[in-house]
């Protein structure tokens, strides 16, 4: 049978195994769990560092900005996400987020 030659379009979010079945990820809460679940969506295999958190791009998701911050706390500190690059003010004074990346 030959093989095809041309890449199947459909992408997918995925966690692995091992992180769902490790201690740290079931003390985490639900919110974080969404949250882990935007970032793995956001991730396309070659943009790891360049994931972004912010309220205008996931209020959609969370109900408050404080849950999302809250989940984003939580993943930082159980060390399923670390900061790539800090944001602030470019030179022309327009805003930059942080980048995270996933830790697997």
């Amino acid at each position: 049978m030959a093989r095809n030659k041309h890449k199947n379009s459909i992408s997918f979010a995925g966690i692995p195994r091992h992180i769902i079945e490790h201690k740290s990820y079931k003390s985490i809460g639900f919110s974080a769990r969404a949250l882990l679940t935007i970032l793995a969506y956001q991730y396309k295999g070659k943009n790891n560092g360049n994931l972004i958190i912010t309220w205008s791009s996931l209020k959609d998701w969370f109900g408050s900005n404080t849950t999302m911050f809250r989940a984003r706390n939580s993943l930082y500190e159980a060390g399923f996400i670390v900061i790539n690059a800090y944001g602030g003010r470019s030179g022309n004074g327009t805003k930059l987020p942080h980048l995270y990346a996933l830790t697997w």
